[in-house]
C-alpha cells in the first residue's frame, strides 16, 4: 500500500472527532438534497397545471426529483471541495475528510437508488404497454420515449465531472518555506518520517513554493576560536555573508526538488544548529525579502546544539540568548522576517538546558517522534500548502461507482 495514502487515511480516522465538519458536511449535503427534492416536486406540480397531457405519478415525481437533486448536490459539493482544496487552507486546518466521504457516499447511494427505481418503474410500464390493446407503433414509440428519457438522465450525471476542471486553474499565491534539518547522528532515525511527511503534504501543493533547505553537513571548520561561548554565539549572529557559515543551504523552487534533496540527506557528525538557522535566515533574507509576503521557518531538531556542550565545559558561561530575536548585521531578526511564524518540530529526548528553553518565546512547538505526529505537525504548520490528492481520488472513485451503478441499471431495461 502507498505509504502516503496510509498516512493520510490514518489521519482521517484519528481526526474524526476533532472537527464538527465530519458530521456537519454530510448533514448539510443531506439537508440540501432533501430541500431540493421538495422544490423540484413542487416544480413538477406547477408544470403539470400548464400541461395536463404529461402527468406523472406521485412516485415518478419523487424519484425524478430525488435523482435531479442528487446530481445537483453532488455537483455543488464537488465545486466546494475542489475550491477549498485548491484555493484555501481549509482541509489543512479542519481535517474533516471522513465527513466529506460520508456525504458523497450518502448522496451517491440515494441518487443511484432513485435512478434504479426509475428504471424498474419504466420496465413495468413497458410490460404493461406490451399487454395493452393499443397499436404496435404507438407502443414502440412510447417505450422508446421512456428509454430516451432515462438515457438523458444517465448522461446528465456526467455534469459532476465539470468541477474537476478547476484543478487546471493556476494559483498565483507564493510562499517561502525555510527548513533547518538536524541530521546529526541522534536524529538520523527520524529522516524517513520527514521524507514521507514532506511528500504527503507538499508533493501536490497547489501553491508555488520557494524552499530554503539547510542541513548540518559541515563544509568548513567548526572549531570555536573565540575565548567564550558567548563570543562564539555573537560571531554567528554577526555573520552577514551566509557562505561564511559552515553548514549547507540550498534553494529550491519546487516541492519535488525539496523532497528529492531531503531523501538524499546523509548523517552529520555534529550539531551546529544555530549556525544552520542563521545561514538559512541569511539566505532567505538575501533572496526573498521583498518578493514573497508569506514566509515561514521550520526547525526540525532535538535542540541540542554544539553550543550547549561547549557551555558545559569548565570556565564557560552561557548568557542564554534567543537567536531568533537577534538582528546582527541585517537590522532585522529572524522572528521579524518570518512573518508566517517560526516552528520547531521536536524529535527525540531533549534536556532542560537547550535551545527549546532559550527560544521558547519565539517559536511554536510540535511533536515529530512518530510518523503520524510528524505528518500532522507539517499539516498544522503548512495548512495552506497541503493538497489532499487522496481525497480527490476517493471522491472520483465514488462518483465513478455511481455512474457504473446507473449504467448497469439502465442496461437491465
Amino acid at each position: 500500500m502507498n505509504i502516503q495514502f496510509l498516512i493520510t487515511v490514518l489521519e482521517y480516522l484519528h481526526s474524526f472527532t476533532d472537527s464538527g465538519w465530519n458530521l456537519g458536511f454530510p448533514s448539510i449535503m443531506f439537508g440540501g438534497f432533501s430541500l431540493l427534492t421538495v422544490l423540484i416536486v413542487q416544480i413538477y406540480y406547477l408544470i403539470e397545471q400548464k400541461d395536463e397531457d404529461n402527468k406523472a405519478t406521485i412516485t415518478g415525481k419523487i424519484l425524478n426529483s430525488m435523482y435531479l437533486s442528487g446530481i445537483s448536490t453532488l455537483l455543488v459539493a464537488s465545486i466546494a471541495v475542489i475550491y477549498l482544496l485548491k484555493f484555501s487552507a481549509f482541509f489543512g486546518e479542519n481535517f474533516c475528510q471522513i465527513g466529506i466521504i460520508l456525504g458523497f457516499l450518502l448522496i451517491g447511494i440515494l441518487t443511484s437508488l432513485s435512478y434504479h427505481q426509475m428504471c424498474i418503474k419504466t420496465k413495468n410500464k413497458e410490460i404493461s404497454l406490451l399487454n395493452a390493446p393499443i397499436s404496435e407503433s404507438f407502443m414502440r414509440k412510447k417505450v422508446r420515449h421512456l428509454k430516451i428519457v432515462l438515457k438523458n438522465r444517465l448522461l446528465l450525471f456526467l455534469i459532476v465531472v465539470l468541477p474537476f476542471f478547476f484543478l487546471f486553474v493556476t494559483n498565483s499565491r507564493q510562499s517561502l518555506v525555510s527548513i533547518v534539518l538536524d541530521n546529526s547522528g541522534s536524529m538520523y532515525q527520524y529522516l524517513p518520517y520527514g521524507i514521507n511527511s514532506l511528500e504527503t503534504v507538499l508533493a501536490q501543493s497547489p501553491y508555488d513554493g520557494h524552499y530554503v533547505f539547510t542541513t548540518l553537513d559541515i563544509l568548513k571548520s567548526n572549531e570555536i576560536k573565540e575565548a567564550t561561548v558567548n563570543e562564539y554565539f555573537n560571531s554567528i549572529v554577526n555573520t552577514k555573508n551566509p557562505n561564511n557559515l559552515p553548514t549547507r543551504t540550498e534553494i529550491f523552487n519546487s516541492s519535488q526538488e525539496l523532497i528529492n534533496a531531503f531523501s538524499q540527506v546523509g548523517e552529520a557528525e555534529s550539531s551546529p544548529i544555530y549556525q544552520g538557522i542563521w545561514q538559512n535566515y541569511l539566505e532567505s533574507h538575501n533572496n526573498f525579502s521583498h518578493s514573497i509576503s508569506n514566509k515561514k521557518m521550520i526547525v526540525i531538531t532535538d535542540g541540542d546544539d554544539n553550543l550547549y556542550n561547549y557551555a558545559s565545559q569548565p570556565n564557560q558561561r552561557w548568557d542564554r540568548k534567543d537567536i531568533l530575536q537577534q538582528k546582527g548585521e541585517t537590522g532585522q531578526s529572524p522572528y521579524e522576517f518570518f512573518n508566517g511564524g517560526i516552528y520547531i518540530i521536536r524529535l527525540g529526548d531533549s534536556s532542560i538546558e537547550n535551545m527549546f528553553d532559550d527560544c521558547v518565546e519565539s517559536v511554536t512547538f510540535f511533536d515529530g517522534n512518530n510518523q503520524q505526529s510528524y505528518f500532522k505537525s507539517l499539516v498544522n504548520i503548512l495548512p495552506e500548502m497541503f493538497f489532499d490528492v487522496w481525497l480527490l481520488w476517493i471522491i472520483a472513485v465514488i462518483l465513478a461507482g455511481n455512474l457504473l451503478a446507473l449504467f448497469i441499471s439502465y442496461n437491465r431495461l
